[in-house]
């Protein structure tokens, strides 16, 4: 790699974080790249959404994240420098895909794409623009990275030579178990699923008689987490699910109400919102199955008669 001139220019960062009245300047120039205020405080923005923290709140947490932040950066430059040099390729396809995917969470984060723009100060043009050469970057050092990392090769003499140099100052490595189960589910049964049922299909009937899904989730949906939302989950990918919600949410039509889907944590009803691609925005008002002791001890008493064949060998554990 040839030798990198890397100037960093260090200005006064205590600065209001949607300030408009400044013009933009250098903080660094990395061989024949240079850091803008603007783009430190893009990072520096995003580093806080992510991190949880609230910088008009924290204003003393500014200049010490700006330090972080921009530390971060120089590094990352030199590593790009050396990326482009190596001509590394990257799928664009892919820098595209974690776009729309990071620019959807933020404004899942925030509420909405007007409350993005205001927190960035910037119409969404420019933010995509911005993050999307962001993520090129960070695609280039990354594949950089694994590119260097798969040509370094270690023989086992160089592995012992490295562990009698420093095994005095090696931490303990704690000793570690294989282990296998079987796991089952308590799940209820008799008078109590019966009473959860009829709950949900009385809200599904109010639903077909047309009140307002998010109204009667607000008002019955034993879900702590989305009830004040009216049942609102957001977007979500395969997988963030419980299997027999993903499988009614992501067969279902925008705007269609599910019948009764019945998972682990209960009786739901979901209606679909919206779908992006391979992601889908769900509501849902769900009703729990409570669990009686009968039903705790009706399943360790199959998983006692479980154990009583595995020890007697009728059964192997796996």
């Amino acid at each position: 790699m040839r030798k990198f001139i890397i100037l960093c220019l260090f200005y006064v960062m205590s600065i209001p974080l949607r300030s408009q009245d400044l013009l933009d300047r250098i903080v660094a120039i990395v061989d024949d790249n240079i850091i803008l205020q603007s783009e430190l405080m893009q990072y520096t923005r995003q580093y806080a959404m992510q991190a949880r923290i609230d910088l008009r709140s924290n204003p003393e947490r500014l200049t010490a994240l700006q330090d972080q932040v921009l530390k971060e950066l120089i590094t990352s430059k030199i590593l790009l420098v050396k990326a482009r040099e190596d001509s590394v390729e990257i799928d664009e396809k892919q820098v595209s895909s974690a776009l729309d995917d990071q620019i959807n969470n933020m404004i899942q984060q925030v509420g909405s794409q007007e409350k993005l723009e205001k927190e960035f100060g910037f119409p969404m043009r420019i933010i995509r623009k911005r993050f999307r050469e962001q993520i090129e970057e960070n695609a280039l050092v990354t594949a950089l990275k694994q590119k260097k990392l798969s040509e370094i090769r270690m023989s086992r003499r160089e592995v012992n030579q490295f562990y009698e140099t420093m095994k005095d100052s090696l931490p303990d490595v704690p000793p570690t178990a294989n282990l296998s189960h079987i796991l089952i589910s308590v799940k209820a049964g008799g008078a109590a699923r019966q009473i959860a049922l009829e709950k949900i299909k009385k809200i599904q009937k109010q639903l077909q008689e047309g009140a307002d899904f998010a109204e009667l989730a607000r008002q019955y949906s034993e879900d702590p987490g989305s009830k004040s939302r009216g049942g609102d989950l957001g977007f979500t990918s395969r997988g963030e699910f419980v299997k027999p919600y993903e499988e009614a949410a992501f067969t279902m039509k925008t705007g269609e109400v599910s019948d009764i889907v019945e998972s682990q944590f209960g009786f739901h009803l979901i209606e679909v919102l919206d779908r992006r691609g391979e992601k889908v925005h769900t509501r849902h008002c769900l009703i729990q199955l409570p669990i009686s002791p009968e039903d705790e001890k009706r399943t360790i008493a199959k998983l006692d008669s479980i154990r009583a064949d595995i020890i007697s060998g009728r059964i192997n554990f796996t």
